[in-house]
Parts: C-alpha cells; sequence; structure tokens
C-alpha cells in the first residue's frame, strides 16, 4: 500500500517532468498489482496550485485536480483531527512543512509506504515511515 505525494501525481500528468516516465511505469506497475493508493484530500489543491504555477493555465489546473477526485484509483483521504495532529507532531519533530508532514501521518497511520520525489520528504520521511521514489 502507498500514500503517494501530490509531486509524484504532478508528474504522472505531465509528460514535459523529467520523472514522467519513472511515475508512469510505478503508477501502472502500482494498479496492476492493485496496490491500493491514498493521498490526503488536500492533494487536490497542492495539484492545482503546481499545475497553475508550472504552466499559467488556471482551467487545466482545474481540470487536472477535477480528474485526480473523481479518480477510482486514489482513495482521497478526510483530513481528521487524528491525522491533523500527527501530521502536528510530526512536523515539529522532523521540522518539516505542513504539506510534508501531512503524507506522513497519513502513510504512518495506513501503515504505508510514501511515494514521494521531493527531496526533503525523502530525506526525513525515513525516520517516520519507509519512503522511496517510484519505482525505487
Amino acid at each position: 500500500m502507498a500514500t503517494v505525494d501530490s509531486s509524484v501525481i504532478v508528474a504522472l500528468f505531465n509528460s514535459r517532468d523529467r520523472d514522467h516516465a519513472a511515475c508512469l511505469a510505478w503508477f501502472r506497475e502500482a494498479i496492476g498489482n492493485g496496490e491500493p493508493l491514498r493521498a490526503p484530500v488536500t492533494v487536490l489543491a497542492e495539484v492545482a496550485a503546481a499545475i497553475m504555477r508550472g504552466t499559467g493555465d488556471r482551467q487545466l489546473a482545474r481540470d487536472v485536480a477535477a480528474q485526480l477526485r473523481h479518480s477510482a484509483m486514489f482513495e482521497l483521504l478526510p483530513v481528521s483531527l487524528p491525522l491533523a495532529e500527527r501530521a502536528m507532531a510530526i512536523a515539529a519533530d522532523h521540522n518539516l512543512p505542513g504539506h510534508s508532514a501531512l503524507d506522513l501521518a497519513a502513510a504512518d497511520t495506513f501503515g504505508d509506504r510514501l511515494i514521494t520525489l521531493d527531496a526533503e520528504q525523502l530525506r526525513k520521511g525515513p525516520d517516520v515511515v519507509e519512503t522511496a521514489r517510484p519505482g525505487g
């Protein structure tokens, strides 16, 4: 099982991203193996923001986030108070931004590994959960 960071999802949707091929290969394998994929629901805003920053296309940002929202491939996790409290502790203990701590808290809560392209999550995440790059 895997919790997926927004960096991986953005690379999946952007064929010009340098990590697109690796993310796509990992995604196809995970889906083919029936591996459950999860992300905190906040991933919708993170993906929309990244698409908007990268393209300047407001409608594309909304469309990609909507496609993710309605995808049967990802379980979007609500941010409950216990999950937020776990993220708070991770953020404080490991000096991580909130979105990174939330991804790690979700993975920790569900016993998942975190799949990410984020260098800081890859460096600090193993103190909390198994953390890997797509295909890595």
